[in-house]
């Protein structure tokens, strides 16, 4: 395998994983807003049966912008999952420059 198929290899496992990881948080957070889970008063239950989801819901609670009311009940806190947009901004913008040096070092070594 040369180095450009490789790096397109990986380049296509990477942009599958985040397409997935991206539509699943979509997903659950279209469910919260839809059901008006947005205070504890209005949590809704939230299953959560793939590892992706899981992994999302998680990911979205630790991040601040998604919040327990109760067993298996969740509302989403707008002020938080703003926040958590900028800091997964941030995040993206560090990766791209990453995988910017990578590349070039990848190919010009």
């Amino acid at each position: 395998m040369t180095r450009s198929e490789i790096l397109q290899a990986v380049s296509t496992i990477v942009s599958l994983l985040a397409f997935i990881l991206i539509a699943t948080e979509r997903r659950l957070v279209r469910r919260l807003r839809d059901g008006g889970a947005v205070s504890a008063a209005t949590a809704i239950p939230l299953a959560a049966r793939s590892v992706f989801a899981r992994f999302r819901l998680s990911r979205l609670q630790s991040g601040g912008a998604v919040l327990t009311a109760g067993a298996d009940r969740f509302f989403l806190d707008p002020t938080g999952y703003a926040r958590y947009r900028r800091s997964r901004r941030k995040r993206a913008l560090a990766v791209v420059a990453i995988l910017a040096l990578v590349i070039f070092a990848f190919f010009w070594s």
